[in-house]
Protein backbone atom coordinates (compact mmCIF):
# COMPACT_ATOMS: atom_id res chain seq x y z
CA UNK A 1 0.00 0.00 0.00
CA UNK A 2 2.86 2.38 0.78
CA UNK A 3 4.52 1.74 -2.60
CA UNK A 4 1.15 2.11 -4.32
CA UNK A 5 0.60 5.47 -2.63
CA UNK A 6 3.90 6.73 -4.06
CA UNK A 7 2.61 6.30 -7.64
CA UNK A 8 -1.10 6.62 -6.90
CA UNK A 9 -1.39 9.70 -4.69
CA UNK A 10 -4.60 10.70 -6.43
CA UNK A 11 -8.18 11.19 -5.42
CA UNK A 12 -9.62 13.53 -2.82
CA UNK A 13 -9.44 13.84 0.93
CA UNK A 14 -12.15 14.33 3.53
CA UNK A 15 -12.20 18.09 2.96
CA UNK A 16 -12.35 17.69 -0.82
CA UNK A 17 -8.61 18.26 -1.30
CA UNK A 18 -7.36 17.12 -4.69
CA UNK A 19 -4.06 15.26 -4.69
CA UNK A 20 -0.83 17.08 -5.46
CA UNK A 21 2.37 15.61 -6.85
CA UNK A 22 4.42 16.00 -3.69
CA UNK A 23 5.17 12.32 -3.07
CA UNK A 24 4.63 9.65 -0.47
CA UNK A 25 4.82 11.65 2.77
CA UNK A 26 2.80 14.71 1.71
CA UNK A 27 -0.03 12.70 0.19
CA UNK A 28 -3.73 13.48 -0.05
CA UNK A 29 -4.64 11.14 2.84
CA UNK A 30 -3.62 11.37 6.49
CA UNK A 31 -2.59 7.76 7.21
CA UNK A 32 0.01 7.38 10.00
CA UNK A 33 -0.53 3.58 9.94
CA UNK A 34 1.24 3.32 6.57
CA UNK A 35 4.63 3.76 8.25
CA UNK A 36 4.00 0.83 10.59
CA UNK A 37 2.88 -1.26 7.61
CA UNK A 38 6.07 -0.37 5.73
CA UNK A 39 8.15 -1.46 8.72
CA UNK A 40 6.27 -4.76 9.09
CA UNK A 41 6.64 -5.42 5.35
CA UNK A 42 10.38 -4.75 5.55
CA UNK A 43 10.88 -6.98 8.60
CA UNK A 44 8.40 -9.80 7.94
CA UNK A 45 7.53 -9.79 4.23
CA UNK A 46 4.24 -9.78 2.34
CA UNK A 47 2.70 -13.03 3.64
CA UNK A 48 3.20 -12.12 7.28
CA UNK A 49 1.82 -8.63 6.65
CA UNK A 50 -1.29 -10.07 4.98
CA UNK A 51 -1.82 -12.35 7.99
CA UNK A 52 -1.44 -9.44 10.41
CA UNK A 53 -3.92 -7.26 8.49
CA UNK A 54 -6.45 -10.11 8.36
CA UNK A 55 -6.03 -10.66 12.11
CA UNK A 56 -6.63 -6.95 12.78
CA UNK A 57 -9.68 -6.94 10.53
CA UNK A 58 -11.32 -9.77 12.50
CA UNK A 59 -10.08 -8.59 15.90
CA UNK A 60 -13.39 -6.84 16.82
CA UNK A 61 -15.39 -10.09 16.81
CA UNK A 62 -12.76 -11.82 18.95
CA UNK A 63 -12.84 -8.81 21.26
CA UNK A 64 -16.62 -9.07 21.61
CA UNK A 65 -16.42 -12.77 22.48
CA UNK A 66 -13.74 -12.03 25.08
CA UNK A 67 -15.40 -9.10 26.87
CA UNK A 68 -19.15 -9.62 26.41
CA UNK A 69 -20.93 -10.97 29.47
CA UNK A 70 -22.53 -14.30 28.57
CA UNK A 71 -25.66 -14.70 30.64
CA UNK A 72 -27.31 -17.83 29.31
CA UNK A 73 -27.37 -19.60 25.95
CA UNK A 74 -29.40 -16.84 24.29
CA UNK A 75 -26.67 -14.22 24.91
CA UNK A 76 -24.00 -16.65 23.73
CA UNK A 77 -26.08 -17.37 20.61
CA UNK A 78 -26.42 -13.66 19.83
CA UNK A 79 -22.68 -13.00 20.15
CA UNK A 80 -21.79 -16.06 18.07
CA UNK A 81 -24.22 -15.13 15.27
CA UNK A 82 -22.96 -11.53 15.36
CA UNK A 83 -19.47 -12.91 14.71
CA UNK A 84 -20.89 -14.76 11.69
CA UNK A 85 -22.62 -11.60 10.38
CA UNK A 86 -19.40 -9.60 10.65
CA UNK A 87 -17.29 -12.35 9.07
CA UNK A 88 -19.66 -13.45 6.29
CA UNK A 89 -20.43 -10.03 4.85
CA UNK A 90 -19.71 -10.46 1.10
CA UNK A 91 -17.09 -7.69 0.90
CA UNK A 92 -14.91 -9.19 3.66
CA UNK A 93 -12.67 -11.19 1.30
CA UNK A 94 -11.82 -8.06 -0.66
CA UNK A 95 -11.65 -5.69 2.31
CA UNK A 96 -9.16 -7.80 4.27
CA UNK A 97 -6.79 -8.44 1.35
CA UNK A 98 -7.32 -5.87 -1.42
CA UNK A 99 -4.31 -3.55 -1.74
CA UNK A 100 -3.60 -3.10 1.98
CA UNK A 101 -4.53 0.56 2.12
CA UNK A 102 -4.85 1.87 5.71
CA UNK A 103 -8.52 2.60 4.89
CA UNK A 104 -9.01 -1.10 5.68
CA UNK A 105 -8.41 -0.30 9.36
CA UNK A 106 -11.27 2.21 9.69
CA UNK A 107 -14.04 -0.31 10.33
CA UNK A 108 -12.17 -2.63 12.77
CA UNK A 109 -10.71 0.27 14.79
CA UNK A 110 -14.10 2.00 14.94
CA UNK A 111 -15.71 -1.28 16.04
CA UNK A 112 -13.12 -1.80 18.78
CA UNK A 113 -13.64 1.73 20.15
CA UNK A 114 -17.43 1.29 20.02
CA UNK A 115 -17.42 -2.06 21.81
CA UNK A 116 -15.08 -0.80 24.53
CA UNK A 117 -17.66 1.89 25.30
CA UNK A 118 -20.73 -0.35 25.11
CA UNK A 119 -19.21 -2.96 27.43
CA UNK A 120 -17.82 -0.31 29.85
CA UNK A 121 -14.16 -1.24 29.62
CA UNK A 122 -11.42 0.49 31.60
CA UNK A 123 -10.65 4.12 30.83
CA UNK A 124 -7.15 3.49 29.43
CA UNK A 125 -8.49 0.75 27.17
CA UNK A 126 -11.19 2.98 25.70
CA UNK A 127 -8.72 5.82 25.11
CA UNK A 128 -6.19 3.49 23.48
CA UNK A 129 -8.71 2.02 21.05
CA UNK A 130 -10.22 5.44 20.36
CA UNK A 131 -6.83 6.91 19.41
CA UNK A 132 -6.00 3.91 17.22
CA UNK A 133 -8.91 4.91 14.99
CA UNK A 134 -7.17 8.12 13.87
CA UNK A 135 -4.11 6.30 12.54
CA UNK A 136 -6.18 4.81 9.68
CA UNK A 137 -7.30 7.81 7.65
CA UNK A 138 -8.70 11.33 7.95
CA UNK A 139 -12.31 10.03 7.78
CA UNK A 140 -11.71 8.90 11.37
CA UNK A 141 -12.51 12.49 12.41
CA UNK A 142 -16.17 11.88 11.48
CA UNK A 143 -16.32 8.38 12.99
CA UNK A 144 -14.44 9.56 16.07
CA UNK A 145 -16.95 12.35 16.63
CA UNK A 146 -19.63 9.65 16.56
CA UNK A 147 -17.76 7.77 19.30
CA UNK A 148 -17.58 10.96 21.38
CA UNK A 149 -21.34 11.47 20.96
CA UNK A 150 -21.99 7.87 21.98
CA UNK A 151 -19.81 8.38 25.07
CA UNK A 152 -21.95 11.36 26.12
CA UNK A 153 -25.09 9.31 25.45
CA UNK A 154 -23.77 6.49 27.66
CA UNK A 155 -22.54 8.83 30.39
CA UNK A 156 -25.53 8.24 32.63
CA UNK A 157 -24.68 4.53 32.87
CA UNK A 158 -21.22 5.24 34.29
CA UNK A 159 -21.57 5.83 37.99
CA UNK A 160 -17.91 6.33 38.90
CA UNK A 161 -16.42 9.82 38.60
CA UNK A 162 -13.49 8.31 36.68
CA UNK A 163 -15.71 7.17 33.82
CA UNK A 164 -18.00 10.19 34.04
CA UNK A 165 -15.16 12.36 32.75
CA UNK A 166 -14.35 9.93 29.92
CA UNK A 167 -16.50 11.70 27.27
CA UNK A 168 -14.60 14.93 27.88
CA UNK A 169 -11.29 13.09 27.64
CA UNK A 170 -12.39 11.57 24.33
CA UNK A 171 -13.46 14.99 23.05
CA UNK A 172 -10.06 16.42 24.02
CA UNK A 173 -8.29 13.61 22.16
CA UNK A 174 -10.53 14.17 19.14
CA UNK A 175 -9.60 17.87 19.15
CA UNK A 176 -5.90 17.00 19.25
CA UNK A 177 -6.27 14.73 16.20
CA UNK A 178 -8.25 17.45 14.41
CA UNK A 179 -5.38 19.89 14.99
CA UNK A 180 -2.84 17.26 13.86
CA UNK A 181 -4.81 16.59 10.68
CA UNK A 182 -5.14 20.29 9.87
CA UNK A 183 -1.41 20.78 10.49
CA UNK A 184 -0.65 17.86 8.19
CA UNK A 185 -2.67 19.32 5.33
CA UNK A 186 -1.12 22.75 5.82
CA UNK A 187 2.32 21.07 5.67
CA UNK A 188 1.40 19.31 2.43
CA UNK A 189 0.48 22.64 0.87
CA UNK A 190 -3.31 22.40 1.03
CA UNK A 191 -5.03 25.60 2.03
CA UNK A 192 -8.01 24.16 3.82
CA UNK A 193 -10.55 24.94 6.50
CA UNK A 194 -11.96 21.44 7.17
CA UNK A 195 -15.54 22.29 8.28
CA UNK A 196 -16.23 24.62 5.34
CA UNK A 197 -14.45 22.43 2.79
CA UNK A 198 -16.25 19.34 4.06
CA UNK A 199 -19.65 20.98 3.52
CA UNK A 200 -18.68 22.08 0.00
CA UNK A 201 -17.39 18.58 -0.74
CA UNK A 202 -20.63 16.94 0.41
CA UNK A 203 -22.69 19.41 -1.63
CA UNK A 204 -20.81 18.39 -4.82
CA UNK A 205 -21.04 14.66 -4.27
CA UNK A 206 -24.37 13.91 -5.84
CA UNK A 207 -27.00 15.19 -8.20
CA UNK A 208 -29.65 13.53 -6.00
CA UNK A 209 -31.00 16.35 -3.77
CA UNK A 210 -33.72 14.02 -2.51
CA UNK A 211 -31.08 11.65 -1.09
CA UNK A 212 -29.28 14.51 0.59
CA UNK A 213 -32.54 15.88 1.96
CA UNK A 214 -33.48 12.45 3.34
CA UNK A 215 -30.10 12.16 5.05
CA UNK A 216 -30.46 15.67 6.49
CA UNK A 217 -33.92 14.78 7.83
CA UNK A 218 -32.61 11.55 9.37
CA UNK A 219 -29.73 13.41 10.99
CA UNK A 220 -32.10 16.03 12.34
CA UNK A 221 -34.46 13.44 13.77
CA UNK A 222 -31.55 11.58 15.38
CA UNK A 223 -30.25 14.80 16.94
CA UNK A 224 -33.73 15.65 18.21
CA UNK A 225 -34.14 12.25 19.84
CA UNK A 226 -30.66 12.37 21.31
CA UNK A 227 -30.83 15.86 22.75
CA UNK A 228 -34.51 16.46 23.55
CA UNK A 229 -36.41 13.23 24.24
CA UNK A 230 -35.15 12.04 27.58
CA UNK A 231 -37.43 9.00 27.42
CA UNK A 232 -35.32 7.47 24.67
CA UNK A 233 -33.20 4.68 26.15
CA UNK A 234 -29.41 5.16 26.09
CA UNK A 235 -28.89 2.15 23.82
CA UNK A 236 -31.65 3.36 21.51
CA UNK A 237 -29.78 6.64 21.12
CA UNK A 238 -26.58 4.75 20.32
CA UNK A 239 -28.44 2.91 17.55
CA UNK A 240 -29.58 6.25 16.13
CA UNK A 241 -26.03 7.64 16.19
CA UNK A 242 -24.73 4.57 14.34
CA UNK A 243 -27.47 4.85 11.70
CA UNK A 244 -26.66 8.54 11.22
CA UNK A 245 -22.96 7.68 10.82
CA UNK A 246 -23.91 4.99 8.32
CA UNK A 247 -25.78 7.59 6.24
CA UNK A 248 -22.78 9.92 6.35
CA UNK A 249 -20.49 7.09 5.25
CA UNK A 250 -22.77 6.54 2.27
CA UNK A 251 -22.38 10.12 1.02
CA UNK A 252 -19.09 9.64 -0.88
CA UNK A 253 -20.59 6.64 -2.69
CA UNK A 254 -23.46 8.66 -4.15
CA UNK A 255 -21.16 10.06 -6.81
CA UNK A 256 -20.30 6.54 -7.98
CA UNK A 257 -23.94 5.44 -8.00
CA UNK A 258 -25.07 7.96 -10.63
CA UNK A 259 -26.93 6.27 -13.45
CA UNK A 260 -26.82 2.84 -11.79
CA UNK A 261 -29.88 0.66 -11.33
CA UNK A 262 -31.03 -0.19 -7.77
CA UNK A 263 -29.82 -3.77 -8.27
CA UNK A 264 -26.36 -2.60 -9.30
CA UNK A 265 -26.20 -0.27 -6.29
CA UNK A 266 -27.18 -3.17 -4.02
CA UNK A 267 -24.37 -5.33 -5.42
CA UNK A 268 -21.91 -2.47 -4.88
CA UNK A 269 -22.77 -2.07 -1.19
CA UNK A 270 -22.53 -5.84 -0.74
CA UNK A 271 -19.29 -6.58 -2.56
CA UNK A 272 -17.23 -3.38 -2.74
CA UNK A 273 -14.91 -2.71 0.19
CA UNK A 274 -15.32 1.09 -0.11
CA UNK A 275 -19.08 1.24 -0.53
CA UNK A 276 -19.88 -1.48 2.01
CA UNK A 277 -18.55 0.46 5.01
CA UNK A 278 -21.92 2.26 5.38
CA UNK A 279 -24.07 -0.89 5.79
CA UNK A 280 -21.39 -2.45 7.96
CA UNK A 281 -21.51 0.47 10.38
CA UNK A 282 -25.29 0.02 10.47
CA UNK A 283 -24.72 -3.69 11.17
CA UNK A 284 -22.83 -2.75 14.35
CA UNK A 285 -26.07 -1.28 15.74
CA UNK A 286 -27.20 -4.86 16.44
CA UNK A 287 -24.98 -4.87 19.54
CA UNK A 288 -26.54 -1.84 21.33
CA UNK A 289 -29.97 -3.02 20.14
CA UNK A 290 -29.33 -6.33 21.94
CA UNK A 291 -27.93 -4.67 25.05
CA UNK A 292 -30.98 -2.43 25.32
CA UNK A 293 -33.46 -5.30 25.02
CA UNK A 294 -34.64 -6.96 28.24
CA UNK A 295 -37.65 -8.91 26.97
CA UNK A 296 -36.84 -12.59 26.37
CA UNK A 297 -39.26 -12.69 23.42
CA UNK A 298 -37.63 -9.66 21.78
CA UNK A 299 -34.20 -11.15 22.38
CA UNK A 300 -35.21 -14.34 20.58
CA UNK A 301 -36.55 -12.27 17.71
CA UNK A 302 -33.23 -10.41 17.43
CA UNK A 303 -31.26 -13.68 17.48
CA UNK A 304 -33.39 -15.26 14.76
CA UNK A 305 -33.41 -12.08 12.68
CA UNK A 306 -29.63 -11.88 12.93
CA UNK A 307 -29.36 -15.57 11.96
CA UNK A 308 -31.44 -14.88 8.84
CA UNK A 309 -29.13 -11.96 8.01
CA UNK A 310 -26.05 -14.18 8.36
CA UNK A 311 -27.67 -16.73 6.04
CA UNK A 312 -28.29 -14.02 3.42
CA UNK A 313 -24.64 -12.94 3.61
CA UNK A 314 -23.52 -16.56 3.23
CA UNK A 315 -25.72 -17.02 0.15
CA UNK A 316 -24.38 -13.88 -1.53
CA UNK A 317 -20.80 -14.98 -0.77
CA UNK A 318 -21.11 -18.55 -2.03
CA UNK A 319 -23.55 -18.38 -4.97
CA UNK A 320 -22.93 -16.64 -8.32
CA UNK A 321 -24.81 -13.40 -8.90
CA UNK A 322 -25.27 -11.11 -11.91
CA UNK A 323 -22.03 -9.17 -11.47
CA UNK A 324 -19.87 -12.32 -11.65
CA UNK A 325 -19.90 -15.64 -13.43
CA UNK A 326 -18.94 -17.47 -10.29
CA UNK A 327 -19.24 -17.09 -6.52
CA UNK A 328 -17.04 -14.66 -4.62
CA UNK A 329 -15.36 -17.41 -2.60
CA UNK A 330 -14.57 -19.44 -5.73
CA UNK A 331 -13.40 -16.32 -7.54
CA UNK A 332 -11.11 -15.49 -4.61
CA UNK A 333 -9.57 -18.98 -4.78
CA UNK A 334 -9.02 -18.65 -8.53
CA UNK A 335 -7.28 -15.32 -8.02
CA UNK A 336 -5.02 -16.90 -5.40
CA UNK A 337 -3.92 -19.59 -7.84
CA UNK A 338 -3.38 -17.07 -10.65
CA UNK A 339 -1.52 -14.64 -8.41
CA UNK A 340 0.88 -17.37 -7.28
CA UNK A 341 2.66 -17.23 -10.67
CA UNK A 342 3.39 -13.52 -10.67
CA UNK A 343 4.25 -13.50 -6.96
CA UNK A 344 6.81 -16.27 -7.65
CA UNK A 345 8.11 -14.25 -10.60
CA UNK A 346 8.48 -11.15 -8.40
CA UNK A 347 10.54 -13.11 -5.87
CA UNK A 348 12.73 -14.69 -8.56
CA UNK A 349 14.17 -11.52 -10.11
CA UNK A 350 16.88 -9.22 -8.74
CA UNK A 351 15.03 -6.13 -7.45
CA UNK A 352 18.09 -3.92 -8.03
CA UNK A 353 19.09 -5.09 -11.52
CA UNK A 354 15.66 -5.66 -13.12
CA UNK A 355 13.34 -3.18 -14.85
CA UNK A 356 9.64 -4.03 -15.15
CA UNK A 357 6.66 -2.46 -16.87
CA UNK A 358 3.33 -3.41 -15.29
CA UNK A 359 -0.24 -2.31 -14.68
CA UNK A 360 -2.02 -1.57 -11.40
CA UNK A 361 -3.43 -5.11 -11.21
CA UNK A 362 0.07 -6.65 -11.19
CA UNK A 363 1.88 -3.89 -9.29
CA UNK A 364 1.64 -5.49 -5.85
CA UNK A 365 3.70 -8.48 -7.04
CA UNK A 366 6.58 -6.32 -8.31
CA UNK A 367 6.35 -3.19 -6.15
CA UNK A 368 9.61 -4.07 -4.38
CA UNK A 369 11.59 -3.73 -7.62
CA UNK A 370 13.48 -0.44 -7.79
CA UNK A 371 12.87 0.29 -11.46
CA UNK A 372 9.20 -0.56 -11.93
CA UNK A 373 6.85 1.55 -14.04
CA UNK A 374 3.04 1.40 -13.93
CA UNK A 375 1.74 2.36 -17.35
CA UNK A 376 -1.45 3.97 -16.01
CA UNK A 377 0.52 6.35 -13.76
CA UNK A 378 4.10 7.28 -14.58
CA UNK A 379 6.23 8.60 -11.67
CA UNK A 380 5.63 12.28 -11.00
CA UNK A 381 9.37 12.96 -10.79
CA UNK A 382 9.68 11.92 -14.47
CA UNK A 383 6.48 13.45 -15.86
CA UNK A 384 5.08 16.22 -13.63
CA UNK A 385 1.42 17.11 -13.55
CA UNK A 386 -1.55 15.45 -15.19
CA UNK A 387 0.48 14.34 -18.22
CA UNK A 388 1.84 11.39 -16.22
CA UNK A 389 -1.54 9.65 -16.37
CA UNK A 390 -2.42 7.36 -19.28
CA UNK A 391 -2.96 8.20 -22.13
CA UNK A 392 -0.96 11.37 -21.57
CA UNK A 393 2.15 9.25 -20.92
CA UNK A 394 1.56 6.91 -23.90
CA UNK A 395 4.81 7.84 -25.68
CA UNK A 396 6.89 6.96 -22.62
CA UNK A 397 5.63 3.35 -22.41
CA UNK A 398 7.21 1.94 -25.62
CA UNK A 399 10.29 4.10 -25.01
CA UNK A 400 10.77 2.46 -21.59
CA UNK A 401 10.42 -0.99 -23.19
CA UNK A 402 12.96 -0.12 -25.89
CA UNK A 403 15.55 1.30 -23.51
CA UNK A 404 15.22 -0.28 -20.06
CA UNK A 405 12.47 -2.87 -19.44
CA UNK A 406 13.41 -6.53 -18.95
CA UNK A 407 9.86 -7.79 -18.38
CA UNK A 408 6.24 -6.75 -18.83
CA UNK A 409 3.75 -7.99 -16.22
CA UNK A 410 0.06 -7.22 -16.61
CA UNK A 411 -3.46 -8.33 -15.81
CA UNK A 412 -5.24 -9.81 -18.80
CA UNK A 413 -7.85 -7.06 -18.48
CA UNK A 414 -5.16 -4.57 -19.58
CA UNK A 415 -4.06 -6.58 -22.63
CA UNK A 416 -6.43 -4.84 -25.07
CA UNK A 417 -4.88 -1.49 -24.19
CA UNK A 418 -1.27 -2.39 -23.43
CA UNK A 419 -0.50 -4.89 -26.22
CA UNK A 420 -1.23 -2.39 -29.06
CA UNK A 421 0.88 0.16 -27.19
CA UNK A 422 3.77 -2.30 -26.89
CA UNK A 423 3.61 -3.00 -30.62
CA UNK A 424 5.12 0.45 -31.15
CA UNK A 425 8.29 -0.81 -29.50
CA UNK A 426 11.13 -2.25 -31.59
CA UNK A 427 11.84 -4.93 -28.97
CA UNK A 428 10.59 -8.53 -29.24
CA UNK A 429 8.28 -9.78 -26.51
CA UNK A 430 8.35 -13.47 -25.57
CA UNK A 431 5.60 -14.99 -23.46
CA UNK A 432 6.87 -16.47 -20.17
CA UNK A 433 3.58 -17.17 -18.41
CA UNK A 434 -0.13 -16.89 -19.22
CA UNK A 435 -3.05 -17.49 -16.85
CA UNK A 436 -6.67 -16.45 -16.73
CA UNK A 437 -5.80 -13.22 -14.94
CA UNK A 438 -2.13 -12.39 -15.56
CA UNK A 439 0.42 -12.30 -18.38
CA UNK A 440 4.24 -12.17 -18.10
CA UNK A 441 6.35 -11.18 -21.11
CA UNK A 442 10.15 -11.09 -21.45
CA UNK A 443 11.67 -8.22 -23.43
CA UNK A 444 14.28 -9.22 -26.05
CA UNK A 445 16.28 -6.49 -27.75
CA UNK A 446 18.34 -6.96 -30.89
Amino acid sequence: AVQLESISNTGSGLGGQVSTDVGLHQAVHFEPAKYLWALLYHLLGMRALLSIIAAIYFLPVLYVLAIAPGHGPQAFGFHLIFVLCYSLYPSVLEAASHDLRPFTLLLPFFSLALFSLLFKRKRWEVLLLFNLLFTAREEALVLGLGIVLIAFVMRGRWRTSNLNSLPWALLLNWGAWMVATMAYYLWTGYETVPPADLLRYIAKLSAFPIWLAAIAVLGGVAALLLLVRRRTADYGRVVLVLLALSCMALLPALRDFRGMSPGAVGLKVLYNQWHSIAPRIALLSLVPLWLGTTSAIRQRQIVWGQAALALVFLIFSTLPFPDAATSRIKLFRQRQANAANILAFGRSVDPYETAVLCDLDAYQAVCHIDKVRVYERWPHWIIPGEARFFPGNASHVPQFVDEEADYVVMGTASADVLIPLLSRSSARLDTLSVSDLFLILEVKRE
